[in-house]
């Protein structure tokens, strides 16, 4: 049967751990395990028994009939018994530890050790327990029991010897609770992060189910964006106010402590890798230490299996194996033969071995225990003489001393051990034997590795204790918690004033949209004032200074004009005033303020603006009229400035001699074909009673114009008031004179220039 030898060092106290396993322990693991597969998980119980054993044991022995795995459940339940009880569903949570090849020595045995011998009864409970243990089996994996095989349980008889056990370095029991402490501490950091990282979005969503909730009754009621905006920040800061803020102060700190929790497993695995190098250098000296003791004797039975080899030969099968069984006792457990007649290779012997104590190794090389004798004793044939095996391995024993001078030699800090003997090897000469031990100075060395390791541990198990310290999150679970509790109780107290707020920004924007209407009436006084100042610019520069009437005129029109705008001004102020109170009353409101804006006065002032806004819109208006006069006496002055007569009908006569004067040249000088003149002639004259036409219609307009133009001056000079829409209708009448002129002045340009062509295209001809 299997057996796993286990060391634990838990709570400070070292605990031995021995289990053996039933030939048929994994019947019901499906499917099932190969043998790798079979000691990692043998590994595995030990692991996850040792994990829930009180630490006032220090040693355990269990024999295990049958176990289950359940993967859903991360458990294992086990059929086994201690000796004394017997437990048919021992559940185990799963539990990997670190190191567990070197910390767990697994072997084969013939029969259960002497210590956990079980009685009949025992043996009879369990045969009992086995049958609903299996249908239990059958129910949770639904697969039948396979086909059993009788293989009863052998008890250790008295007088035969069982494989001797050992113990590990406890420097090895050190760095593996180094490697538990890193791995607890990075559980630790993960489990903390986990139960962070869910608060956090715990969080998230009472917050935006607080939000939606308290803002269901205020969406689709404001119409600008920027309102909008206002009402969310409002309700954000109302969250705040009413206990959010402790959220918001705990997401915080969530946010930072997840980052500490983070990197504190690499930060302590940075902190503690000098100490671990440490510890690793004085172990790999040990180690070489206990690797030599353990090469020489390899060595030694490597030689002495060639001679062997030499006998076996020529020996016959049975012989030969009489042979190999006799080398296997005296070597064991360094070297041994196969079946195939091979010697097992150093790499087994020092994976074995290598994890033992000085004290395991001293007691294989030498021991009296007749049941467990050591190597030198079962090579220790004779009295009177020494077996060649004996002397093969004394003489490589005697090489140690030498060559653990050599191992400490180069190392500051054991040089002095370079010139003392770390073994020691007695002769008694009859009966004759040998003792092997390792010396006082051996053993100090020894103790001083395990002494260092301990302290570094110690050192390093007091960091863990600080960062486990920080790692600590159940007050920060308990503050998160309160403070959700309690922002959720105040989320009927949010929306009062939410919707509070809603309702103000509603009237806010009643108001702006009155004075929204306002600035444009505003901006079209502002425009009457511009106007009125440039036309009296304009009249002082361009009106003759005999039509003082129409100055006059002007002046009371741009008078008017800038008083009314004044008094639209003031209304205007008015409006502004009283818009800036409701503004400010708005906005300074907040969820717990203890005085909030009064309505009714805030509607008041709304009513006021209508009201005032109905003024502003009156004057307004006058404004507008008077702006239609100003702008007729600004169109007056515009076209009377452009009316220039004497320029036009100056103008107009030079062309009308041009005219002239290219048709008489033509009269005058006729030579050439008599024909072709006449064409000529009869083609100009056309031309030219159509430039004459022209000009006399042109003299005709501009006295027509002059008549209008002196017709409206006498109204506008006039104390009589003249309305605006009698100026525009004689000034439609000037524009229209205007618009015939130029079309008569377009005309006359065009015959001017055919007259042009004829006139030269007649010369060509006479040359």
């Amino acid at each position: 049967m299997k057996a796993a030898r286990c060391k634990y060092i838990q709570a400070g106290t070292e605990l031995s751990v021995s289990v053996y396993f039933d030939l048929k322990v994994f019947e019901w693991i499906n499917p099932p395990l190969n043998k790798t597969e079979e000691e990692d998980f043998i590994r595995l119980i030990c692991d996850s028994l040792a994990a829930i054993l009180p630490t006032e044991h220090t040693e355990r022995n269990f024999y295990i009939k049958r176990v289950l795995r359940y993967p859903a459940t991360n458990t294992l339940t086990l059929l086994c018994t201690d000796g004394f009880l017997i437990d048919n569903a021992l559940i185990v949570p799963i539990s990997q530890q670190a190191f567990s090849h070197e910390r767990i020595q697994l072997s084969e045995v013939e029969q259960l050790p002497s210590r956990l011998k079980l009685r009949s009864e025992i043996l009879k409970n369990m045969s009992d327990r086995l049958a609903s243990f299996e249908e239990q089996a059958k129910k949770d994996f639904d697969y039948s029991k396979p086909i059993e095989t009788k293989a009863p349980i052998r008890q250790e008889k008295t007088t035969v010897t069982t494989t001797r056990e050992f113990v590990s370095d406890k420097a090895i029991d050190v760095l593996s609770e180094i490697g538990n402490i890193k791995k607890e501490i990075k559980e630790i950091a993960k489990n903390s992060n986990k139960v962070l990282n869910s608060l956090m979005e715990k969080i998230d969503h009472i917050r935006d189910h607080i939000f939606n909730e308290i803002m269901q009754e205020t969406k689709n009621e404001l119409q600008y964006q920027d309102n909008k905006k206002k009402l969310d920040e409002f309700a954000q800061h109302s969250i705040t106010q009413f206990g959010g803020g402790n959220i918001e102060k705990t997401t915080q700190y969530l946010k930072q402590k997840i980052e500490e929790i983070s990197s504190i497993p690499s930060k302590f695995e940075n902190e503690i890798e000098e100490i671990s190098q440490h510890i690793v250098k004085q172990m790999e000296i040990l180690a070489s230490f206990k690797l030599h003791l353990i090469n020489v004797l390899y060595d030694a039975a490597k030689q002495y299996s060639s001679e062997l080899l030499k006998q076996a030969q020529a020996a016959n099968p049975h012989a030969r194996k009489t042979l190999f069984n006799e080398f296997n006792k005296k070597f064991s457990p360094v070297a041994a033969f196969t079946e195939s007649g091979e010697l097992t290779p150093l790499e087994e012997a020092q994976e074995k071995l290598g994890l033992l104590s000085l004290e395991n190794l001293q007691a294989i090389v030498s021991n009296e225990d007749k049941d467990n004798p050591g190597i030198l004793q079962k090579c220790n044939t004779s009295w009177t003489e020494e077996s060649p095996e004996l002397q093969i391995v004394m003489k490589n024993l005697g090489q140690l001393n030498h060559i653990y001078a050599n191992l400490f030699k180069d190392n500051p800090q054991y040089a002095h051990y370079a010139k003392m003997d770390m073994i020691e090897i007695i002769r008694i000469p009859f009966p004759r034997s040998f003792h092997f031990k390792f010396s006082t100075t051996a053993m100090g060395y020894k103790k001083s590795v395990e002494d260092f390791c301990k302290a570094q541990k110690d050192t390093i198990i007091s960091m863990s204790k600080a960062y486990k310290r920080t790692l600590q999150i159940d007050d920060i679970q308990d503050k998160t918690q309160r403070a959700l509790i309690e922002v959720q109780k105040q989320t009927e107290l949010m929306k009062g004033p939410i919707a509070e707020f809603r309702d103000l920004l509603k009237r806010k924007e009643t108001s702006g949209e009155i004075m929204t209407l306002a600035n444009k009436d505003h901006q079209l006084i502002l425009q009457s004032i511009d106007a009125a100042k440039q036309l009296q610019e304009t009249a002082n520069v361009n009106i003759d200074a005999n039509l003082k009437m129409l100055r006059r005129k002007i002046n009371m029109l741009v008078d008017e004009t800038q008083f009314k705008a004044k008094a639209a001004s003031k209304i205007m102020q008015q409006m502004v005033d009283i818009k800036t109170q409701i503004d400010l009353a708005i906005n300074n409101f907040s969820p717990r303020q203890t005085e909030k804006p009064n309505v009714r006065d805030l509607d008041e002032k709304i009513k006021s603006m209508k009201e005032i806004y109905d003024q502003l819109a009156k004057e307004s208006r006058v404004l507008q009229t008077l702006n239609h006069k100003i702008a007729a006496y600004e169109n007056t002055i515009t076209i009377s400035k452009n009316m220039t007569s004497p320029i036009v009908q100056s103008h107009v006569k030079t062309q009308r001699n041009e005219a002239k004067s290219l048709l008489l040249q033509l009269i005058k000088n006729p030579s050439g074909d008599a024909a072709l003149i006449d064409q000529f002639k009869k083609r100009m004259i056309e031309v030219y009673a159509n430039i004459d036409s022209n000009a006399l219609n042109i003299d005709k307009i501009i006295l027509e114009l002059s008549e209008l133009k002196k017709e409206l001056l006498a109204d506008l000079n006039s104390k009589l008031d003249i309305s605006t829409q009698q100026i525009t209708q004689k000034l439609q009448g000037i524009t229209e004179k205007l618009q015939a002129l130029e079309s008569e002045k377009n005309a006359m340009n065009h015959h001017l220039s055919d007259l042009r062509k004829l006139s030269l295209e007649s010369t060509i001809e006479k040359k």
